[in-house]
């Protein structure tokens, strides 16, 4: 069963809420690289296409589970991006956790730079924002109650956006407030009101064993539809006139 909607919003929605807000650290991950190797296997066709899936999936599947494993969750993916959030609740370090997530993204893309395939070798990197703020978020549903979808916006999130986007190839970007937090811990480079991490000096915590709760089909079927979250195959490509 597929896990594409956060738990934190299928747990909240299934006792009846529908928005809140809380304070946490939102981390904008954009990986670099897709463009060009997209351009390079949909030369091949059908097979070169499928070749990228591939590459996708082996390349944003260590980097989200490093999220997970530090304490977050995805919020939102497109292509080759995501948005992962990490809410400041029960006294957990959390911004130490997202920044130890943030480490382990780029520590695994600098251990994988380069990734194979049948029609070559192709480089990636990463560039990560992360924020400190408000989040608040929502669930919207149709009159009948038999579809929803969800969304998160706020400071936090505007924020890790703004600050990815001040970053280059294996950078990491604070902004202001999460590098009050996170003084201490951290080397940085001031780069107007963001920062530029340049080194960790204290111990970041350790990821954790990732354990997903089980799917509720019948909650999570209201966001998307059932037949796509019980499909086994992969996508593939049929010739359609």
């Amino acid at each position: 069963m597929h896990h594409i909607v956060d738990n934190f919003i299928l747990d909240r929605f299934k006792s009846g809420q529908t928005r809140g807000d809380f304070l946490g650290v939102a981390m904008f991950v954009d990986v670099s690289g897709f463009s060009a190797i997209t351009e390079a296997l949909m030369a091949h066709g059908q097979h070169g296409a499928e070749i990228l899936a591939l590459v996708m999936g082996s390349i944003l599947k260590p980097l989200i589970h490093s999220v997970y494993a530090h304490g977050g969750f995805v919020a939102t993916q497109a292509g080759d991006a995501f948005t992962a959030m990490f809410p400041l609740e029960g006294g957990e370090p959390t911004a130490e956790r997202a920044l130890a997530a943030a480490v382990s993204i780029q520590g695994w893309v600098s251990e994988h730079p380069q990734h194979p395939t049948p029609y070559g070798e192709f480089s990636i990197s990463v560039k990560i924002g992360l924020a400190l703020g408000a989040v608040h978020w929502g669930v919207v549903s149709t009159p009948d109650g038999r579809r929803a979808a969800a969304y998160y916006q706020g400071e936090a999130l505007d924020a890790c956006s703004e600050a990815e986007h001040r970053a280059g190839p294996g950078d990491v970007i604070l902004d202001a407030r999460l590098l009050d937090v996170l003084a201490r811990q951290v080397r940085t480079q001031t780069e107007g009101d963001f920062h530029r991490l340049l080194s960790v000096t204290a111990e970041l915590p350790a990821p954790q064993t990732v354990v997903h709760p089980s799917v509720d089909l019948s909650l999570m079927s209201r966001f998307i539809p059932g037949e796509l979250l019980g499909q086994p195959q992969t996508g593939e490509f049929r010739l359609v006139v």
